[in-house]
This record gives structure tokens, C-alpha cells and sequence, in this order.
């Protein structure tokens, strides 16, 4: 009789064990976009991507079961919306690009979306999205959704309170062309940790009206530099930035890249910070920085 109360009580335990045993992370689209986001009709474009932590990799429209990180030229008839799905164990993750095609050719000096679109394409309730673009030949170009006017090219990073579609609209006197992106905000649970969990993050704390600087290693004869695409002006206000070589290179990095800020009131907010490269706007890696102001 005892020895079966033992057994008993270690099946109850292994159940409550295996319930309690969190799960693995649903997948994560690091990027998925278009180059060019706008063709004319008969045109190829090629579609990007990078997924992490998938079993399987889809994209509709007939492409099928593709890898993790790859890419595919398709010449839609008409304006398309392309569907990556991402699935492992825990479920699957969602994002789409649009490549617009216009039934005429455009004038020759109307402006060109080379790319424009989001990474990661999903993130959680709070989490921090960058908008990516290079946009050639404009007079102006513009962000809906709130972000407003912005350089040719660049980067902007977004916290959207739900599933957000963001438009880039391109001008000049030729007229006027657009692309757009969908920031996928997907449930919170406690089986997908956000992206700032998942990504290296750090915190810190300051006092209001004081400086901090952040020191991040660098080599920028490789290309690839520290891009700021994160931070709300109402807490922290961006004193500058600067390149210090180290006197004695270290491992991977010959320098030190310091972004100084100024903490303006009391509360906690978010820096998001990525190292990318000119030529591959949306491979790049990111820290988040959590800061949090005391009187």
C-alpha cells in the first residue's frame, strides 16, 4: 500500500513538473520584405526573408516550403500580398509584404521604393518594431500612422498598440508612389517571450536632468554601424554621438561607439539600438536598453 502511495504521488509530481515546464518559444520573422516594394507590370521583384526557431517556412501563392533565410524573384500580374508563415511545436508566426504593381509603366523620373518594411515583422504588446526604407528620386517622403516626414533613407522605431498597417508615401513632380508594411502584434503568452527578452538587453537607472552614455563596441571599417532606432524624446533627450578607436584593438571591434543621453523626467522608457550594414538594412542585430528615472 505504501508503494503505491509512492508512485502515486511521483506521477502527480512528473504531471505538475511537465505542466509547469515552460514551452519553446513560438518562430520569429526577423524580416520578411519585397526589393523593389514597386514594379511595373510584367516585372520581377525579389522577395527576403530570415526566420529563426522554425520547423517549417511557407510562403502562399504557390512558392511552398522554402528555408530559413532565403530569397525568390516572382512577377505577380497584379498587386499582391505575400504570406510567410513561420511554424514550430508552439505555433506559428505570421507576416506579409506587398509588392504593388502598376498596370503602366511609370514616368522615368518618378520615385523608386527600393525596399520598405519592418523587423521583426511581429512583435508583443510593448514591443519595439523598426521601420527600414531607401526610397531614390524623391522630393519628399512620408510615414503614416503617425511617424510623419522622413529622410530618403533611413530607420524609425515604433511601439504600435496593435496590429498596425504603415504606408510610405514617395513625391515629386512627377507624381507620387507608395509601399506599405504590417507590424503584426501578436498575444501576449507566456510561452513567446518579446523580442527584447530574446534580444541582449540591459537596464539602467539614472536620475532626471543627468546624463548616461551608452558604450557599444564598433568596427566601422567593416561597414556595419550603430544605428539609433529607438528612443521617446518626452524621457530621454539625445545629447550626441561618438566614435573612440581603442589604442589597443579587441576582439571583434576597434572601437567604442558612446551615444549620450540626457534623462528628462521620471518614469521608464525604452532605447533600441541595432548594428546594421548600408547593404543589408534589415540583417542586423539589436540591443534593448530598459531606463528607468528616479526623482
Amino acid at each position: 500500500m505504501r508503494i503505491a502511495s509512492v508512485l502515486l504521488a511521483l506521477s502527480l509530481l512528473l504531471v505538475v513538473c511537465a505542466c509547469a515546464a515552460p514551452q519553446a518559444a513560438r518562430p520569429t520573422v526577423n524580416h520578411f520584405y519585397a526589393n523593389p516594394a514597386s514594379i511595373s507590370e510584367g516585372d520581377s521583384c525579389t522577395l527576403n526573408w530570415r526566420v529563426a526557431d522554425a520547423d517549417t517556412v511557407t510562403i502562399d501563392h504557390a512558392l511552398g516550403t522554402m528555408p530559413a533565410v532565403g530569397s525568390c524573384t516572382v512577377t505577380p500580374d497584379e498587386t499582391t500580398v505575400y504570406e510567410l508563415t513561420a511554424t514550430n511545436r508552439s505555433g506559428a508566426t505570421v507576416a506579409d509584404t506587398t509588392v504593388t504593381v502598376s498596370t503602366k509603366p511609370p514616368a522615368v523620373d518618378m520615385p523608386v521604393i527600393n525596399h520598405f518594411e519592418s523587423t521583426p515583422n511581429s512583435v508583443m504588446p510593448g514591443g519595439i518594431a523598426t521601420l527600414a526604407w531607401d526610397v531614390a528620386g524623391a522630393s519628399s517622403v512620408s510615414i503614416g500612422q503617425g511617424v510623419g516626414d522622413v529622410e530618403a533613407q533611413g530607420r524609425k522605431g515604433v511601439i504600435p498598440s496593435g496590429t498596425t498597417k504603415y504606408t510610405l508615401m514617395a513625391v515629386n513632380a512627377s507624381g507620387e508612389v507608395s509601399a506599405s508594411t504590417n507590424v503584426v502584434v501578436t498575444e501576449l503568452a507566456t510561452s513567446q517571450p518579446p523580442a527584447e527578452v530574446v534580444s541582449p538587453h540591459i537596464g539602467l537607472q539614472v536620475g532626471t536632468d543627468r546624463q548616461f552614455t551608452i558604450n557599444l563596441d564598433a568596427s566601422p571599417s567593416t561597414g556595419f554601424q550603430w544605428e539609433l532606432d529607438y528612443y521617446d524624446p518626452s524621457f530621454v533627450d539625445l545629447v550626441g554621438s561618438e566614435y573612440e578607436p581603442y589604442s589597443v584593438p579587441q576582439m571583434g571591434s576597434t572601437g567604442s561607439r558612446h551615444f549620450t543621453f540626457n534623462a528628462l523626467k521620471v518614469g521608464d522608457t525604452k532605447i533600441k539600438l541595432s548594428y546594421t550594414h548600408p547593404g543589408e538594412p534589415l540583417n542586423s542585430s539589436s540591443k534593448y536598453y530598459h531606463v528607468h528615472i528616479t526623482p
